[in-house]
């Protein structure tokens, strides 16, 4: 499977069995649970017959104190 083909540039698409650095993955090939690795373990198989691919997800860091939404003061 081809990263650019799923809009996937910035991160490295993983198959299932591969060793990966520790963090939280989605798959990119269909729905699925989010998998958190720790260091040195391997992605999960599909178990449904498809070789499962995956990507590392990105925590979005936002400024401490309160998040303002339109209409607040």
């Amino acid at each position: 499977m081809d990263p650019i083909e799923l809009g996937i540039t910035d991160e490295p698409v993983y198959r299932a069995g591969a060793r990966a650095p520790a963090g939280e993955y989605a798959r990119v090939d269909r729905p699925g649970p989010i998998v958190a690795l720790a260091e040195g373990e391997r992605l999960p198989p599909s178990f449904d017959g498809t070789v499962a691919c995956y990507t590392r997800l990105r925590r979005l860091s936002l400024p401490h104190g309160r998040l303002r939404t339109s209409g607040s003061p």
